[in-house]
């Protein structure tokens, strides 16, 4: 009897000190792979804060959303609501620019700007942007042959306030490449959306 006693002590004791080195070297384990865990996943988190609360700030200004003031100077665009787009009408004002103005409400920052337009292959129109008054952005379509496709031009750097006024300029053109009644079929300078992607 009291050499079994003996036999399940050491027994016991043995199986408690190698559980005491187990623990200790999971323990170990535990240190080496979390400090460097710590310097990798703790500056992604930040980093990824960063890039989320940024980009949540990201504005999108849809031009079908936009009301049609007057702006002296320039003749009125039209909705063109089948493609959700601004459009100039050149039936009853050829080879004109039209304007539209809109506050921005983003956050003050540094953005990439946007243009969507729609290519129309019986003429290129240009686009203006304008910030304040301050020209930010000049584009004007090339030559396709593929009609209302959506179109994208990007100007990065862009410095915003809020409040401040957009101003977007597009004008109707022909290419002279569409014969229509007694001359040539225009392009109407659609445009669909302006988007602000924040980098500051």
């Amino acid at each position: 009897m009291r050499q079994c006693f003996i036999a399940f002590f050491i027994a016991i004791s043995r199986s408690c000190f190698e559980m005491t080195i187990f623990n200790r070297l999971l323990y170990t384990v535990y240190q080496i792979t979390l400090i460097p865990m710590q310097k990798i996943v703790a500056p992604l988190l930040i980093a990824m804060i960063v890039v989320f609360t940024t980009h949540a700030q990201d504005v999108v200004i849809k031009a079908i959303d936009l009301k049609i003031d007057e702006v002296p100077g320039f003749v009125p665009f039209y909705k063109d609501k089948g493609r959700a787009a601004l459009a100039v009408n050149s039936i009853q004002y050829p080879d004109q620019w039209a304007a539209v103005q809109t506050a921005f409400e983003g956050p003050t920052g540094v953005y990439d700007l946007t243009l969507a337009t729609l290519t129309e292959f019986d003429g290129e129109p240009s686009y203006k942007i304008r910030v304040q008054g301050r020209l930010v952005a000049d584009y004007q379509h090339l030559y396709t042959g593929v009609d209302f496709q959506e179109d994208r031009a990007t100007w990065k750097g862009v410095a915003l306030e809020q409040g401040d006024i957009l101003r977007v300029e597009a004008n109707n053109a022909s290419n002279g490449l569409v014969p229509e009644g007694d001359g040539f079929a225009y392009a109407r300078g659609r445009w669909v959306q302006l988007e602000f992607r924040r980098t500051e």
